[in-house]
């Protein structure tokens, strides 16, 4: 009887496993991003450091105290500066998310070689 048990629990937990909310995020753009992941009420639930060609998929760990969805969800992207470079609301879980699709102004600010200011400062 105690097999069976284990057997019911397995079979009622792997499925919540598979539908956990993720969002896969690529960074498309010629810029090092950083994306930061907003819940539907404005909490930060995570970032993503991504160079340039890189992906991710970023899954939802939060644990907070809210009773409400946590999607839809926001990604910001900003440069390494700090400055914007896009964002895209309205993600649900399981999309893709491209920082070339973002609304912004989807550029960064070049460092000068051998300088540590950026051009245009």
């Amino acid at each position: 009887m105690g097999i069976l048990r284990i057997k019911l629990l397995l079979l009622l937990l792997i499925p919540l496993t598979a539908f956990a909310e993720s969002v896969h995020i690529i960074n498309d753009s010629p810029f090092p991003l950083i994306a930061k992941i907003l819940a539907a009420d404005g909490t930060e639930h995570g970032t993503a450091h991504l160079n340039q060609g890189h992906q991710v998929t970023w899954h939802d760990n939060y644990r907070g105290a809210s009773q409400f969805s946590t999607t839809p969800y926001t990604i910001i992207f900003t440069c390494k500066s700090g400055k914007e470079y896009g964002i895209s609301t309205n993600v649900g879980p399981g999309q893709t998310v491209t920082a070339e699709s973002s609304s912004g102004p989807r550029i960064c600010e070049i460092e000068k070689k051998g300088s540590n200011k950026a051009q245009g400062s």
